[in-house]
């Protein structure tokens, strides 16, 4: 079998080693998250790459937080040298369906547990057929699932957005990863080991909650089989970007080469169907960019039934 491709350079993480370029190298004793990536030292225990992973520092930077639409931070998140919560960072995530129906107080608890990663550059966070040693939450941005075979052909699967979660179930039946989840620049996590997982599989809704996640990815799965096996290469490329773009985030942060690996077919075939769509109006190609343009003339192009 060949060397995997996508197995990261592993390096034991020191929480102890301050970084000189970090404004509180001379001691990390407050409750907030560090977000200088460059100081970051990995999580309290277990490999992770070092220069992605946070810990607990004094000040979060303000330039990798979320913002509201107006482009302002949230009061508490603005000041600095103040406590910041998970929950009141990130509070699209109490509405995540892993935590759905569960009461206000577990909720909240459950998502200022979590610890914070936070990466301004492609970084892969759980690696296909190694154990994963918890669940990683989207609080912000993308991560792509990729799956590669044992002659090292790689296929994008799925891309991963807010409020989903991934790796669950590998840390709860301690199989090695069937993927490999890779995040797209700019994205925000947040990490629950799996001692704090099985915490809460004794809430009969929490474990309904996880069976809900793999249903829906069944559900999903079974509704692309029929799509790739009956519907045109249009129609097929038209679902997909519908697929993997929304409302609020029309742009697909994609290759041409990947997005046709996803549909089964051709770059050459993807080329000369995206170049239609944009002079239809329907779209814009950057570069490793497509920007949906027209949500509701592609989806009437995909014949998409809801």
């Amino acid at each position: 079998m060949p060397p995997h491709r996508h197995r990261p350079d592993l390096r034991r993480a020191d929480p102890g080693n301050d970084r000189p370029d970090c404004p509180d190298r001379g001691g990390c004793a407050g409750p907030q998250l560090c977000l200088y990536p460059r100081h970051a030292t990995g999580f309290q225990s277990g490999y992770r790459n070092l220069d992605d992973n946070l810990r607990p520092c004094h000040r979060p930077d303000p330039l990798l937080l979320p913002r509201s639409r107006s482009g302002r931070l949230p009061t508490d998140l603005a000041a600095t040298g103040r406590s910041v919560r998970n929950s009141t960072a990130f509070p699209n995530l109490l509405r995540a369906n892993i935590l759905a129906n569960l009461p206000d107080e577990t909720r909240t608890s459950f998502i200022d547990q979590c610890l914070v990663r936070s990466h301004s550059s492609p970084v892969e966070i759980l690696t296909q057929g190694v154990p994963a040693a918890g669940l990683f939450l989207v609080a912000h941005g993308r991560v792509e699932v990729s799956h590669c075979d044992e002659d090292g052909n790689s296929s994008l699967i799925y891309i991963a957005g807010a409020g989903e979660v991934l790796g669950e179930v590998e840390a709860l039946t301690d199989n090695p990863c069937a993927a490999s989840c890779t995040t797209l620049p700019n994205t925000t996590l947040l990490f629950c080991p799996t001692a704090q997982i099985i915490e809460r599989i004794g809430s009969v809704q929490f474990f309904r909650n996880i069976l809900s996640t793999m249903y829906e990815r069944l559900m999903r799965d079974n509704r692309l089989l029929i799509i790739n096996q009956f519907y045109t290469l249009d129609q097929r490329l038209c679902i997909y970007l519908g697929q993997l773009s929304s409302p609020k985030r029309p742009d697909v942060e994609i290759s041409q080469a990947q997005l046709a690996g996803m549909i089964g077919c051709s770059r050459q075939a993807i080329n000369r169907k995206l170049a239609k769509l944009q002079d239809e109006g329907l779209i814009g190609l950057g570069k490793g960019k497509i920007r949906v343009l027209d949500r509701e003339g592609l989806e009437r192009m995909g014949d998409v039934v809801r």
